[in-house]
């Protein structure tokens, strides 16, 4: 890509303008079968809406994908460069990558928090027209606390709730503070990016590079809204298509694609075995020499555990995503599930990835570590915007630390040890 952008320096704004053509096509369909009544349908529509979506959803995310090969390429090929061509000091690498690859954009969890900010005014207010702004807030952000394991379908008690507890012990200029500092935030975030612009002098290859990481930034922030509203309507159609059969998310989950054509269209079941041992224990892997294989029990296991053992070996580091002022000591939590665990203040929350529903605990976090993401992953620009010191891409971080460990994070290298 980077040698084409020599020739063609619109491929990467091609790419989103490509997803975007995709994500308007998912809005129609979504928007579409938002009213429907599933349970009213036959099993021949259903298994239509199931199609459909799937023959739009797939080119998406083939498209939406092509950012996540930004962190290898990082790694390999742009810090060797700020190293040798650019000069970059080493000690300097990592904030140089952070301001010149991040977009100066609001992300839709900015787009949600804004939105959410001004609800919490019109409720303190006591406005004529708030239950119209919550209804209109409900609806546009149901999918807000929704993974890319489960799915939550909020109402408008939901909200309700959540600006009740927002407002308690605030004044309306408290909210107006809130909002301005969102807006605030990022207008220092683009000075401080123009400021690096000035004081680094990169050449026009190096600068090209960047802005391709500018517009993945975009491209991600977008597939994941896409893709947290997306989970919604495959869940309920899944959802629907088991409960015909008897079948709950569980079963229904571990069903393919083929296998949920069989289900509507012939009522076909996946023998009752089979399905067991998919739910206990299963691996699916994709290779380009033997096509998709899934590998349940006793191999399944073994191949985790050669892959747990491999991980656990390893130290903890990885790319630092947001510096402190000298190193950071603290005792962790590992969070896997948000929803159903607990954070003390203060301690270093330690996880796989982070998603909107992690962001009650981000801000009662002293540091954050997680297995996945690059440098534009939602758990680096969250922390950023925070001033929160966070380490991404370590691996194995919730292998290796257990809650109450009590660590040391360098954050000029990114390695974690225990103390």
């Amino acid at each position: 890509m980077i040698k084409q952008t020599e020739k063609d320096s619109k491929i990467a704004e091609r790419l989103l303008k490509k997803q975007r053509l995709f994500e308007k096509r998912l809005a129609g369909f979504f928007e579409k079968i938002g009213v429907m009544d599933l349970e009213k349908a036959t099993n021949k529509r259903l298994l239509g809406l199931y199609n459909n979506l799937y023959r739009i959803y797939v080119p998406f995310i083939a498209i939406a994908a092509i950012p996540e090969i930004g962190d290898s390429f990082a790694e390999h090929h742009v810090v060797p460069v700020l190293k040798g061509k650019e000069g970059i000091r080493e000690d300097e690498i990592n904030e140089v990558m952070i301001m010149f690859s991040t977009p100066a954009m609001w992300s839709f969890m900015d787009h949600e928090r804004a939105d959410f900010l001004r609800l919490c005014l019109g409720r303190i207010r006591k406005s004529r027209g708030f239950g119209r702004m919550l209804k209109r807030h409900a609806r546009r952000y149901f999918w807000i606390k929704n993974n890319y394991s489960q799915t939550f379908d909020l109402d408008e008690r939901y909200f309700l709730e959540r600006v009740d507890e927002e407002i308690r012990g605030m004044t309306e200029n408290d909210i107006r503070g809130k909002i301005a500092k969102i807006s605030s935030d990022k207008e220092k975030f683009r000075k401080k990016k123009a400021a690096f612009r000035r004081k680094y002098e990169l050449s026009s290859g190096t600068l090209r590079m960047f802005s391709i990481y500018e517009i993945f930034g975009v491209m991600i922030d977008e597939r994941k809204r896409t893709m947290l509203k997306a989970n919604h309507y495959i869940t309920k159609i899944l959802n629907e298509a088991g409960a015909r059969y008897g079948l709950g998310w569980k079963e229904i989950s571990n069903y393919s694609r083929d296998e949920v054509n069989s289900l509507l269209s012939e009522g076909r079941l996946v023998p009752e075995g089979e399905l067991k041992g998919r739910i206990e224990c299963c691996v699916y892997m994709t290779s380009t020499l033997e096509g998709n294989l899934l590998i349940k029990g006793k191999e399944a296991k073994q191949i985790i555990e050669a892959f747990d053992r491999k991980i656990k070996e390893g130290i903890v580091k990885g790319i630092v995503a947001n510096r402190a002022e000298g190193n950071i000591t603290g005792e962790v939590n590992v969070i896997l599930d948000p929803h159903k665990e607990e954070f003390p203040e203060g301690r270093i929350l330690v996880t796989t990835m982070t998603r909107p529903d992690f962001l009650h605990i981000m801000r009662k976090a002293k540091a954050v570590i997680t297995d996945e993401g690059g440098i534009t992953c939602h758990a680096a620009i969250v922390s950023r915007e925070m001033g929160i010191p966070c380490i991404i891409g370590t691996k194995n971080g919730t292998r290796v630390l257990k809650t109450g460990d009590k660590v040391e994070i360098d954050t000029r290298t990114g390695i974690i040890k225990k103390i």
